[in-house]
């Protein structure tokens, strides 16, 4: 009969290990920390030794000796805006893929918080808020009214937070919109189209910049051509609940656009289905492009062409400066926006000025 192995002692404290490593106790800290100043032989030696003999760092020591759990805090908020349409702190899958990649690169925790305007507001709870939560810094997914009271209070009291698309000079990630529409326009008039709208049904002044910048960008890019920009909408109004009525009524005018930019995929499904239901086709009779949430658009067997917004590029972006801030003892950090994404389909036909042609790309 073979002779069983002896079991391996269990080492219970980081002077044990550090005497089997043959390193002092600080490097085998750092080393099981995850911080960077440990050489990588050094660090992986350490690690294997750990992981044999069942030891594992204290997690409350580690955050005793560094003040550091390791945790970020992404904060979203309850409320549902009437303006908007939505929760002013909507996840968005992949915004949550970035946030959770970027932070596993790190070896850093993710903790999802849901509040409210009461304890957002509250001068009792701001400064306790990363106690409450465990975490060094905020990620703060709130970006449509917004109460100033918040704001001011996590100013006031220091607290690290990096927020997701909402438009700031300092301590922001944002999809950069103007870019957005830009792309879109660029891509219509170099297919040849030159009487090209873009269709959104809630440019309201307390709605998301999104919309103003979207507009913005297509604006310019048609003005420097030329042209003249035009909206399918009602400035300054919500048209949204009389949306279909609306726009079978553009979508049947004599005057009816060569191609259509929409806001949101929405947007380009009720425009979609609109067309079907005038026996228009897409493209050959209206060209559609639309700037976009999902990876993928696809309606009634069409894939469109989009323009993504970048949603896990922000929040690959966002951990990134929350680091930075939480390393630079909370110093502001210049805003920083993530260019949109292009995705292409089969939407889009050749304008008129190029001899009728209408070929898909």
């Amino acid at each position: 009969m073979p002779t069983a192995s002896p079991p391996i002692k269990r080492i219970r404290t980081q002077k044990q290990l550090a005497e089997l490593a043959g390193v002092s106790q600080p490097t085998v800290f750092r080393a099981l920390a995850g911080r960077p100043d440990v050489d990588p032989d050094v660090r992986q030696r350490i690690q294997v030794l750990a992981a044999r003999h069942n030891y594992q760092l204290n997690v409350s020591a580690r955050t005793m000796l560094t003040g550091r759990t390791n945790t970020i805090a992404l904060l979203l908020s309850s409320k549902y805006s009437q303006t908007g349409g939505s929760y002013t702190g909507s996840l968005h899958t992949d915004l949550l893929r970035g946030v959770g990649d970027e932070l596993e690169r790190r070896n850093k925790h993710l903790l999802v918080a849901r509040l409210g305007d009461g304890p957002l507001t509250d001068p009792n709870f701001m400064p306790r808020i990363l106690r409450e939560y465990v975490s060094d810094g905020l990620l703060i997914n709130y970006h449509l009214d917004i109460p100033k009271r918040m704001i001011d209070l996590i100013r006031v009291n220091e607290v690290p937070a990096v927020w997701i698309n909402v438009k700031q000079p300092e301590n922001s990630v944002y999809p950069d919109d103007v870019a957005a529409g830009r792309l879109a326009t660029e891509y219509l008039l170099a297919r040849g189209h030159r009487d090209i709208a873009m269709m959104d049904y809630a440019p309201l002044p307390t709605s998301h910049y999104s919309r103003t910048d979207r507009f913005a960008g297509y604006a310019a890019t048609m003005r420097a051509a030329g042209l003249t920009p035009r909206l399918l909408g009602v400035e300054g109004q919500n048209i949204e609940p009389q949306g279909v009525a609306f726009t079978r009524a553009w979508m049947t005018a004599a005057d009816r656009p060569g191609a259509v930019i929409t806001y949101n995929a929405e947007y380009a499904e009720l425009a979609a289905h609109a067309a079907a239901r005038a026996g228009l086709d897409v493209p050959g009779d209206l060209s559609m492009l639309a700037i976009s949430d999902h990876p993928k658009l696809v309606i009634g067997g069409l894939p469109f062409t989009c323009v993504r917004v970048p949603h896990k590029q922000c929040g690959i972006t966002a951990c990134e400066m929350l680091m930075d801030k939480i390393a630079g003892d909370n110093a502001d950090i210049p805003s920083q926006t993530a260019p949109p994404v292009w995705v292409q389909g089969e939407s889009c036909a050749e304008g008129a000025n190029d001899n009728g042609s209408h070929a898909r790309n």
